[in-house]
C-alpha cells in the first residue's frame, strides 16, 4: 500500500463507518461478506449516535414522495439529539458486529474512548473482546493507524497505549468498570427467559440499577439496547412503559418483513432505503424469509423476526382470545345474575412483599364480565377492611379467596363475618396451568370500557383493565403475576368448578322469574336460617296445580343479635304468625314473641332432600325470582367436595338459603 493509498483509506475510513465496516469484516468472520441496504443503515446508525466524538454534518433529503403518503412509515433520526438508542431487529442481521465488535474498534481512530458492552453470558462477551483483538491486531489496521498500540488483551479487555479500553462483561459481572459507550447487546438469553419468568426480571434489575452507575459522565455518555423482542416485559418493554425512561431514548424497530410501505433515512449519508409492504429486510441474504420462518418456527419468527412481542409460543393469552366491549354494549352491574371479587393476597406483610391481586367481576347468563382489578401493595389489616368493604358495596357478592399466604387467616377471620366468601385450593396446578384452563373459557370472558373519553368521544378501558390485560399477555414472562392468579382463579371458579357445582346441572335461567302481583294473593310462609349472628330469610310461595310449584320471591341476609334477628323477621313479613325454623341449632324453634310462632322444621336425610331438590330443579318445580341473587350465589357456591377422599361428600352441609327451600318442600309437600 502507498502513502497516497494509506491516507485516502484513512480519509474514506474516517468519513464513512460503513466502508470500514465492509473493508474489515474478513478480519473476524471467515464468511464470505454480504452486503445490503440494511447493513449501511445500521451502520450509519452508530455512526451517528458516536456524532460527540467524530462529529456530524446533516444530510439534506427530498422526503416530499414518502410525505405526500398516508399510510406509510418513515424512519428519520437526523434531527434528534438523544444520546441514547433503543433498537429492535431480528436476529443474525449482524448488529453485534456492527455495534458491538466493529463499531468501538472504528471510533477508537477517532478517540480512544471506554467502552463497555454487556451480554447476558461471559462466554458471549469474550467471544466480542477477540474478535475486537482481531481487527486491532490484522495487518490493514495496525498500517492505518500504526499510532494505537495494544498494551493489555484479556478475555474481557483490550487496552491501548492512549488509554481507550474496549471491555466486554455479562451482566452480572459489571463491577469496577465505568464507560463513555455502554453497548447492551441481547442482555436477555432467550430460551432462558421463556422457561424461567426471573431472567427478564433480574436483566432489568441489572438495567435499571447496576448500569447507570457505571456511567463515567451522564452527560456525554451514549447508552445503546439491541435486542430482538422476546416479550412485552423485555428491556424495550420495560423503557417504553416508563414515560420519563421513553423520552430519552431514539427508538428503531424493524421486522423481518415490513407489514407496511417504509422509508428509512440513512443518517450520514442521506439515502432513502424504501421498502414495500411485504419486502423483506436482508434480502440480500434471507430472500423472502420462507426457509429462516420454517427453521424457526411461525410464533418465535412473529416475536423475534417481526418484532410482536405478544406473538410468544409461550404465551397462554394472546390479543385474539380478549374481548373489550364499551359499557353501552354490556349489560349493567345492576343486571347481574351474580357478583365477583378473586383475590390473590400477598405471603409477606411487608411494604416489598408481593402485590394484592384482585378482579372484580359480574356474570349474566353465560358471560363473565370483568369490570375493575387492583394491583398494589397492602397491609393484612387494610386486606381485612378492603374485602369487608367489597361485601358493603356489592351485598350478594362472591369473594373468593386463593386458601394460602394471607388469604388462609383473611379466610379464618371473616369467614364468621361475611357469608359470601369461597376459599379457592388450586392444588398442585401451577399458576401456567390454571391460566391455560381460564384460557378456554375467554370466549365467554369480556373486559368492560367503564370510562369515557370526552375529547375522542370513545369509551376506554381504565388503566386497571389495561395492566390487567397487559399482564396476561406477558405471562409467564411477568414481573408480579398476583393479578393474572386473581383472574385465572375466577374463571376457573365460574366457568371450571361449575362441574362441581350440586345444582349446576339442574338449575338454569329456566328457573329463574320475575315478581308479579300475582303472587302476593299466594300461600307462602317465611323460613329462617340461623347460623351464629348470621340469618338468612326467605319468603317462599306455593303456586298449587297439577304440578305445584315454589317460588322464593323474597329475601333477606343479616348479621344480629337474637333480638335485633327477630325484629328484622317480623319486620321481612309482618302479616306471618308463623315463621319455620330450618337452622341446623334449631334455636328459633318454639320462640314467641308478639303472637308471632317459629316452628322447627328439619330434612332428616340431608342427602335425599339435596336429590330432591336438584330434582325439582330439573323439572322445573321450583322457580327464583330473579331479585333473590343471595340465594342464587347459595346456589351456585354449593359444590360437591374435589377430592374424593374428604370425609364429606359437600364442600359445606351449611347452605343457608337453599336450606330454607329444602325444608319448604317438605313443609308444603306435593312438590315432586
Amino acid at each position: 500500500m502507498t502513502q497516497l493509498e494509506r491516507l485516502l483509506y484513512i480519509t474514506l475510513y474516517k468519513k464513512s463507518f460503513y466502508d470500514f465496516y465492509k473493508a474489515f469484516w474478513s478480519s473476524v468472520d471467515p464468511h464470505p461478506y454480504i452486503d445490503g441496504d440494511i447493513s449501511r443503515f445500521f451502520c450509519e446508525v452508530f455512526q451517528f449516535m458516536c456524532r460527540k466524538w467524530c462529529g456530524y454534518t446533516r444530510s439534506e433529503v427530498d422526503l416530499s414522495e414518502a410525505q405526500s403518503k398516508k399510510d406509510c412509515n418513515i424512519i428519520d433520526i437526523r434531527d434528534s439529539e438523544l444520546d441514547r438508542l433503543n433498537l429492535n431487529m431480528p436476529p443474525r442481521h449482524s448488529k453485534s458486529m456492527i455495534f458491538n465488535v466493529i463499531g468501538p474498534v472504528w471510533l477508537w481512530t477517532y478517540y480512544p474512548i471506554k467502552a463497555v458492552s454487556i451480554s447476558h453470558t461471559g462466554d458471549l462477551a469474550k467471544t466480542m473482546n477477540e474478535k475486537r483483538y482481531a481487527i486491532v491486531n490484522s495487518k490493514l489496521y495496525k498500517s492505518l493507524y500504526p499510532n494505537i498500540e495494544i498494551i493489555e488483551n484479556t478475555k474481557d479487555s483490550i487496552i491501548d497505549n492512549r488509554g481507550g479500553q474496549l471491555y466486554s462483561q455479562n451482566r452480572n459481572a459489571l463491577t469496577g468498570y465505568g464507560g463513555d459507550m455502554i453497548i447492551n447487546d441481547d442482555l436477555t438469553n432467550a430460551m432462558t427467559a421463556y422457561k424461567d419468568m426471573t431472567e427478564m426480571a433480574n436483566a432489568w434489575e441489572y438495567y435499571q440499577n447496576t448500569m447507570p452507575s457505571r456511567i463515567n459522565d451522564i452527560k456525554k455518555s451514549v447508552i445503546f439496547n439491541i435486542q430482538q423482542r422476546l416479550g412485552i416485559n423485555d428491556i424495550t418493554g420495560h423503557i417504553l412503559k416508563d414515560r420519563n425512561l421513553r423520552e430519552r431514548y431514539i427508538f428503531i424497530s424493524l421486522p423481518a418483513i415490513f407489514d407496511k410501505e417504509t422509508y428509512i433515512i440513512c443518517p450520514i449519508s442521506g439515502k432513502v432505503i424504501h421498502y414495500n409492504k411485504g419486502d423483506g429486510l436482508w434480502k440480500e441474504r434471507f430472500g423472502n424469509y420462507e426457509s429462516l420462518k420454517a427453521e424457526v418456527g411461525d410464533s418465535i419468527f412473529r416475536t423475534q423476526y417481526l418484532q410482536n412481542p405478544k406473538a410468544t409460543d409461550h404465551a397462554i393469552i394472546t390479543e385474539e382470545m380478549v374481548q373489550i366491549k364499551p359499557g353501552t354494549d354490556c349489560p349493567s352491574i345492576d343486571e347481574a345474575d351474580i357478583i365477583y371479587a378473586s383475590h390473590d393476597f400477598p405471603v409477606k406483610d411487608k411494604e416489598n412483599s408481593d402485590y394484592l391481586g384482585s378482579v372484580l367481576a359480574y356474570r349474566v347468563g353465560n358471560n363473565l364480565y370483568i369490570t375493575d382489578c387492583l394491583e398494589k401493595h397492602m397491609s393484612f389489616p387494610a386486606s381485612i377492611n378492603y374485602v369487608e368493604a367489597l361485601e358493603g358495596m356489592y351485598p350478594s357478592i362472591i369473594q373468593i379467596i386463593e386458601d394460602k399466604a394471607n388469604g388462609s387467616p383473611i379466610l379464618q377471620q371473616l369467614r364468621e363475618k361475611i357469608a359470601g366468601l369461597q376459599s379457592y385450593n388450586p392444588g398442585t396446578a401451577s399458576k401456567s396451568m390454571r391460566l391455560d384452563s381460564a384460557s378456554l373459557f375467554m370466549n365467554n370472558v369480556i373486559f368492560v370500557q367503564s370510562e369515557y373519553d370526552r375529547i375522542i368521544n370513545e369509551w376506554r378501558l381504565s388503566d386497571e383493565l389495561s395492566n390487567l390485560i397487559n399482564r396476561l399477555y406477558e405471562f409467564p414472562m411477568v414481573e408480579h403475576d398476583d393479578i393474572v392468579d386473581a383472574f385465572s382463579m375466577l374463571v376457573n371458579f365460574v366457568f371450571l368448578d361449575k362441574k362441581y357445582a350440586v345444582y349446576g346441572r339442574a338449575f338454569n335461567n329456566d328457573n329463574l322469574v320475575k315478581y308479579d302481583e300475582s303472587m302476593s294473593g299466594l300461600y307462602g310462609a317465611v323460613f329462617v336460617n340461623k347460623d351464629g349472628d348470621l340469618w338468612k330469610i326467605s319468603e317462599i310461595k306455593i303456586k298449587y296445580g297439577v304440578e305445584s310449584k315454589l317460588i322464593v320471591t323474597k329475601e333477606m341476609e343479616l348479621r344480629a343479635s337474637m333480638d335485633n334477628g327477630l325484629k328484622a323477621c317480623f319486620e321481612f313479613s309482618p302479616n306471618e304468625t308463623i315463621y319455620i325454623d330450618t337452622s341446623d341449632s334449631q334455636e328459633l324453634s318454639g320462640k314467641y314473641q308478639d303472637r308471632k310462632t317459629f316452628i322447627g322444621y328439619q330434612c332428616e336425610d340431608f342427602d335425599q332432600s339435596v336429590a330432591d331438590l336438584n330434582l325439582a330443579f330439573s323439572k322445573n318445580r321450583v322457580a327464583i325470582c330473579d331479585s333473590c341473587k343471595l340465594t342464587r350465589g347459595n346456589i351456585e357456591t354449593f359444590k360437591f367436595a374435589k377430592n374424593k377422599n374428604d370425609e364429606s361428600k359437600y364442600v359445606t352441609d351449611k347452605d343457608g338459603f337453599i336450606a330454607n327451600i329444602r325444608v319448604a318442600m317438605k313443609y308444603f309437600g306435593g312438590i315432586i
